[in-house]
């Protein structure tokens, strides 16, 4: 009911503030989104305004009144098409990694719309973007969702989207936050004897 919720507000206030969405996944307790806003400014009203009513809805759903979200939101900026295609990938399989569920089977990730060709208008092409080449958008998703999907199984394990998205995706806060995330990520690396190059 929350996820759906969630959806329906995103769809319903982005043309009123410049935001495209290209990709999301919705979890149980946090949601990713690729998106492009007209501006900073437009962001942050957008966020405001979809935040404040999904936190309500949260409040009323679970018939409480405290926090429903805590922590703002994060909104790197991708700079390179490598970059704009791993968080593709990130999005896509977030739910594939924490509940083992099948991305394209699930109706709170981007990439259940994209393959089964079920229309949801807040939906943007990724020709906008010009990372698709050929007219056929569904090809160009089920072979990137090949490819990352025998990645994640381990059948090409020697360079995975995960480390490209991480340098990315985790460089908001000050310099001794990302030191200390950068320390943890390579420990990290190091156990599962992925250590980057």
């Amino acid at each position: 009911m929350i996820k759906k919720y969630i959806i329906t507000t995103w769809t319903k206030y982005a043309k009123r503030h410049g935001i495209k969405f290209y990709d999301f996944a919705i979890l149980d307790n946090h949601a990713h989104a690729l998106i492009k806003a007209r501006s900073a400014k437009s962001l942050g009203n957008f966020m405001r305004t979809t935040n404040s009513l999904i936190a309500r809805k949260v409040n009323f759903v679970l018939k409480r009144d405290s926090h429903a979200l805590r922590e703002r939101y994060k909104s790197p900026m991708i700079t390179t098409e490598e970059y704009l295609i791993n968080t593709i990938g990130y999005i896509w399989f977030n739910i594939y990694r924490a509940t083992k569920i099948d991305p394209r089977n699930y109706p709170y990730c981007s990439l259940y719309f994209r393959i089964s060709g079920e229309p949801l208008s807040l939906l943007s092409s990724y020709k906008d973007l010009g990372i698709v080449k050929s007219e056929n958008e569904i090809e160009f998703v089920e072979d990137h969702f090949q490819k990352l999907f025998k990645e994640e199984q381990g059948l090409k394990s020697q360079h995975s989207f995960d480390d490209a998205v991480y340098e990315h995706t985790h460089t908001i806060g000050t310099e001794s936050t990302k030191a200390a995330r950068e320390t943890y990520f390579r420990e990290c690396l190091k156990k599962m004897d992925r250590a980057p190059p």
